[in-house]
């Protein structure tokens, strides 16, 4: 019976092999290790991943002399955002940044002011999301866990803010931005209880 190959092909494939034979395992090293960090990263990126929302870093502070032009800049960008949907991210992203200038603030009264603007932001989020609603649309999942996310990082913020006014008057001052968030927290909870 004729062979199908010949012995010096055979010999040369058997050297190949032979030089080569770790590249299997090397590769599949490689694909194992690339299969865990995307995983990992797939999972930190999922909404239902995180255990904390990241809060954006605020920039300038409130006790800033130059705040005022930050807040102009703020109020420029939402009279310039017209699609609802746009509009509710954008009041949850300047909530979110002043909610955590509030807690990067030392001084009680002025946290306590921010943290009340920062309330107000997520209140003309609602009404944002109510024109959307009217008008047919519907915010994307991300967005919705993001806010849930972001409510409950509102409330412990709101929470530490709590533990150092001392005053009775600074307290009563952040009561008004509990309620604000209370508001919010009760008619979200109501609007996006299935998703």
């Amino acid at each position: 019976m004729p062979t199908i190959l010949t012995e010096t092909y055979e010999q040369s494939i058997s050297r190949f092999l032979e030089r080569f034979k770790l590249v299997p395992i090397v590769v599949s090293f490689f694909l194992v290790l690339f299969s865990i960090f995307f995983v990992r990263d797939l999972a930190q990126r999922s909404v239902w991943g995180a255990q904390r929302q990241a809060l954006p870093f605020p920039g300038m502070l409130p006790n800033h002399p130059l705040y005022p032009l930050k807040q102009a800049r703020d109020n420029f960008m939402l009279l310039t955002t017209r699609a609802p949907l746009n509009k509710a991210q954008l009041y949850l992203h300047l909530a979110d940044k002043n909610i955590n200038a509030a807690n990067m603030v030392t001084d009680c009264g002025i946290a306590t002011k921010t943290a009340i603007q920062s309330q107000e932001y997520l209140l003309n989020q609602r009404q944002a999301l109510m024109a959307a609603k009217e008008m047919g649309l519907t915010p994307e999942i991300t967005t919705i866990m993001g806010n849930r996310m972001s409510i409950k990082e509102h409330n412990m913020i709101l929470k530490d803010i709590g533990k150092r006014c001392k005053t009775k008057e600074e307290r009563a001052e952040l009561t008004q931005a509990t309620k604000l968030h209370d508001s919010f927290s009760r008619w979200f909870g109501s609007i996006y209880t299935n998703l």
